[in-house]
């Protein structure tokens, strides 16, 4: 009976110390290196990737475009980053 309740008790350090470990863990992200984290994800959220197509045209039996190949574009805006609106709106009319 002793040694069930010294292996419970135990046990529960363990898993205390565990959940110390990983609060201390996450403060340590969160809040002490939030300027360094912040900073990488900013820097992560925009990527630029020219996907080339590799399809052709198509044509039917007398050689005549069906379907042809044309350039189309994305433009996203993330609105807390846009600080002058008119100048933005602007720019894309």
């Amino acid at each position: 009976m002793y040694r069930q309740e010294h292996l419970a008790r135990v046990l529960h350090y363990v898993l205390f110390f565990i959940f110390v470990v990983i609060v201390l863990s996450l403060f340590n992200l969160q809040i002490i290196h939030y300027d360094k984290y912040n900073l990488t994800a900013e820097n992560n959220f925009l990527r630029i990737k020219t996907i080339y197509p590799i399809r052709g045209d198509i044509y039917d039996s007398n050689f005549q475009p069906i379907v042809t190949n044309k350039p189309s574009y994305n433009l996203y805006f993330t609105p807390v980053k846009i600080t002058n609106k008119d100048k933005i709106t602007q720019f894309i009319t």
